[in-house]
């Protein structure tokens, strides 16, 4: 695909020229190749100067993948000729459409999965529903699919995609947004509408400037046209959640014009998600609650029990394990009713992880194995591992340590496998907890550390708090008071601005008891008071682990306060992986036992 030997040039030569276009354009090389339809190794050829030049074909491949046009297409296919200066190609191209390598829109959707598998259920509602737009013409239609990320939900979108092309006869546009991604740029709208008009053909020099006017100009584009554009939502639903609230919200909006009471619900539902991300509990659990208004009775039983595992969720978060649990077995039953088998496996983990809050183990083991067995028999590789994960913490709490151990490793072995960042910082997370308790103190401090930077690089609050909280442990199983407090402190700010009781009391359980070992009952009681409160109200078994450490060094305990219902809001950061850990005067006995 290339030709040429390398020469050294003065300045920026070609395949300088390329590494920055495709840098600006957020792509990795093997993204630019696909989109190009050329080899991976013909790209990393010319940005490593091994070819100075390319074919012309190559070239205008490239070009095309780029976005470029007009003079700037010509420049470049040029400089790729070796004919002209590298540097005056950006200089045109920026001058003519300053921003628009912030997206990269394709004509063509990525990449089909040959082998995919599983999600049927959900397929078939995504295509009937756009098929019937495609049928009746002269309708939007916005489809959000959200949940947890990086859980396949790209590869499930684009599968759909390709199964219904064919209904879009004048075109399909992808156009990954990259919100805050790791590594990239997000692209903000008036940029993602040049990208797009770039694609569709519109001349850079006929594209105006400003978002009003790129809007209009796609209207009316597209106007009496059949196309299906793909949108990079998830990631702007992780990261960037207001921008994600804003398409919910419209998406609610016009299906509230369409008289689509299921479309509303769905819509509310991912308007709640990405205010749970937000830690905005009280907005997220409206959110759940108008959706559940809006299909009572048998309409969308599927966008109902969606509501109510989300609810259900939120509940648990902020420490109603109650109504947590009474929510999530009414989604369960919904679930089977219709014979949604991944709701059902979401269900199941969920209850399990309440279940173990309470400290009703056999129960959780129980729940946790079923759920394990229906992953595997769907095919869901991440959320088995994820339960795998949660059945370790179980094997913890009552004391098989080794078994914790081998689930925590293996559940980060498939995590690792499957390139799942989330899921590997909690593993880790856990992993670290066992290595505590066994006295492998150094391996759970790198455990503990990776988990945190993994955290960290996702800004995942609750996972930094809780990584933080177990860094404050171990501090104080190897004496380092003052460092215990320092992870434990911030971990407590952290919480009470999340608004996550559990593990604010484990903070505050924490700070007492690096003074309890540091020689200060005074500041510890206070503290563990506190704590135990917090246990009390939320009816968590670690208040009776407080209670004993109070009780034994002779200190007043706190007033008793009974479980309540907190009206907390929906969220569900990361639910399936929230931990109940403290610490122990007798180390290493279990902190969460």
């Amino acid at each position: 695909m290339v030709d040429g030997p390398a020469a050294k040039q003065p300045g920026l030569g070609f395949g300088g020229l390329l590494r920055r276009l495709r840098d600006e354009a957020g792509l990795t090389q093997d993204e630019l190749a696909e989109a190009a339809r050329v080899s991976q190794r013909a790209i990393s050829d010319l940005e490593r100067g091994i070819n100075a030049t390319a074919r012309k074909d190559t070239a205008v491949l490239l070009a095309g993948a780029l976005g470029l046009d007009g003079q700037a297409r010509e420049l470049f296919v040029a400089a790729a000729r070796g004919k002209a200066p590298a540097a005056e190609v950006l200089a045109v191209w920026r001058a003519v459409a300053p921003g628009v390598f912030a997206a990269l829109a394709t004509r063509a959707l990525p990449r089909d999965i040959g082998t995919f598998t599983g999600r049927q259920a959900e397929l078939g509602q995504l295509k009937a529903k756009l098929a019937a737009l495609a049928a009746v013409g002269g309708v939007v239609g916005i489809h959000a699919v959200d949940g947890m990320a990086e859980i396949g939900k790209t590869t499930f979108v684009v599968h759909a995609a390709h199964q219904l092309a064919a209904s879009f006869p004048d075109g399909q546009f992808f156009l990954p947004l990259h919100a805050h991604t790791h590594g990239q740029r997000p692209v903000n709208p008036a940029d993602a509408l040049a990208s797009l008009l770039l694609t569709a053909g519109v001349p850079a020099a006929q594209i105006p400037p400003g978002l009003d006017a790129r809007a209009a100009r796609w209207r009316d584009h597209v106007a009496g046209k059949k196309i299906l554009l793909v949108l990079g939502l998830t990631e702007m639903l992780r990261d960037d959640v207001d921008s994600a609230i804003t398409t919910f919200g419209q998406a609610f909006e016009m299906y509230r014009e369409l008289s689509d009471r299921s479309g509303q619900c769905d819509a509310l539902n991912g308007i709640g998600y990405a205010h749970m991300l937000a830690g905005r509990y009280p907005a997220a659990a409206a959110c759940n609650r108008q959706a559940l208004e809006l299909v009572g009775g048998q309409t969308n039983r599927r966008g109902q029990a969606n509501a109510l595992n989300d609810l259900g969720t939120v509940y648990q978060l902020t420490g109603d394990y109650p109504a947590a649990i009474a929510s999530i077995q009414k989604a369960l039953t919904l679930f089977r009713d219709i014979g949604h088998r991944h709701g059902e496996g979401d269900a199941l983990t969920g209850l399990g992880v309440v279940q173990r809050l309470t400290g009703d183990y056999p129960a959780a083991t129980a729940t946790f194995e079923q759920a394990i067995a229906l992953y595997r028999d769907i095919g869901e590789r991440d959320k088995h591992a994820s339960t795998v994960d949660e059945l370790g913490v179980v094997c913890r709490l009552t004391g098989d340590y080794p078994a914790a151990a081998a689930r925590h490793q293996q559940a980060l072995s498939r995590f690792r496998a499957l390139g799942d960042r989330a899921g590997q910082a909690w593993a880790l997370n856990n992993l670290g907890l066992a290595q505590q308790l066994t006295g492998d103190y150094q391996l759970a401090v790198v455990s503990h550390q990776q988990a945190l930077d993994l955290h960290r690089q996702r800004r995942d609050r609750l996972g930094q708090i809780e990584a933080l909280n177990s860094l404050g442990e171990l501090s104080t199983r190897t004496a380092a008071s003052q460092q215990a407090r320092d992870h434990h402190t911030y971990a407590l700010a952290l919480a009470r601005e999340l608004g996550v009781p559990l593990e604010e009391a484990r903070a505050l359980e924490g700070i007492g008891r690096s003074h309890l070992r540091g020689g200060n009952p005074a500041q510890a009681t206070a503290l563990l008071q506190d704590a135990l409160t917090i246990y009390q109200r939320i009816a968590s078994p670690a208040a009776g682990r407080v209670a004993e450490t109070l009780h034994q060094h002779g200190f007043p305990q706190a007033p008793a306060h009974p479980a309540r219902g907190h009206e907390p809001a929906g969220q569900r950061p990361r639910p399936l992986r929230s931990g109940e850990q403290g610490i122990d005067q007798q180390l290493p006995t279990d902190p969460a036992t």
